[in-house]
């Protein structure tokens, strides 16, 4: 499930496209509050 969810951030973090896009911002700035639970 971890190996899932880091691979599904990382193909965010090189897609500029994704990376631009509003849910992804929401998922990222919910991640950097929820980020000590997957890591």
């Amino acid at each position: 499930m971890l190996r899932l969810f880091q691979e599904f951030l990382r193909k965010i973090w090189y897609n500029e496209k994704y990376r631009a896009s509003p849910v992804c911002s929401i998922i990222l700035a919910e991640n950097e509050g929820e980020n000590r639970e997957f890591f």
